[in-house]
């Protein structure tokens, strides 16, 4: 299935080229949360998952989140949407708990295997 991302109900009048290729692409850090529209009601929301991804060193952004700039981003971003399939913010940390989980495993195995290997164990 086609990633779609929606932003003709977003006020873009004014907007240079780089702004509408950016939000253009906005479906991708949505996909990344489990979200598929911005809203008035829903920043927060969207504010948090992305600060969760942060802390657990999985941003989708290149640079440090900043709050300030983020939410003014959402703001302009209103109306965006996606067909994404939207999941609970529970859905969301479950999976992001998956993946850490798996990782932790991985690492101790992986030295444990090596402890084994070079006869420490």
């Amino acid at each position: 299935m086609t990633l779609d991302c929606n932003y003709q109900k977003v006020k873009t009048q004014g907007w240079d080229k780089k702004q509408i290729e950016t939000v253009s692409t906005f479906c991708f850090p949505m996909m990344a949360i489990d979200m598929n529209e911005v809203t008035e009601n829903n920043i927060d929301e969207i504010m948090i998952r992305f600060n969760y991804l942060e802390m657990i060193g999985q941003s989708v952004f290149a640079q440090p989140i900043n709050n300030h700039t983020l939410y003014d981003q959402l703001i302009d971003y209103i109306g965006l949407t996606t067909n994404v399939a939207k999941k609970s913010r529970t859905y969301f940390v479950n999976r992001q708990a998956k993946w850490v989980s798996g990782n932790a495993s991985s690492n101790v195995y992986a030295f444990i295997d090596k402890q084994t290997a070079e006869g420490k164990i």
